[in-house]
């Protein structure tokens, strides 16, 4: 199984306020985007710990963004699963 890291990006026209009773009831919404390619983040991986580590080495460009890593399914034309 593959493995890829996706930055997850709030964009303010993403998220949601309404009136909840008394109170406002706020829902952020988020987009997955892979990693830009200088980064370091842009590749695959074998297993969870290899794209942790990935960002651990690369912890200088991931500052302030986040993560999260999640696993990739490919299926062939044939229905081979990879």
């Amino acid at each position: 199984m593959r493995y890829k890291i996706y930055e997850m990006v709030k964009s303010e026209h993403l998220q949601k306020t309404e009136h909840y009773e008394n109170s406002l009831k706020t829902t952020e919404m988020v987009v997955l985007e892979l990693p830009d390619y200088y980064s370091g983040l842009d590749g695959d991986y074998t297993s969870v710990e290899e794209a942790n580590q990935a960002i651990i080495d690369n912890k200088e460009n991931a500052k302030y963004r986040d993560f999260c890593i999640l696993p990739v399914v490919s299926v062939q034309w044939d229905g081979e699963i990879d």
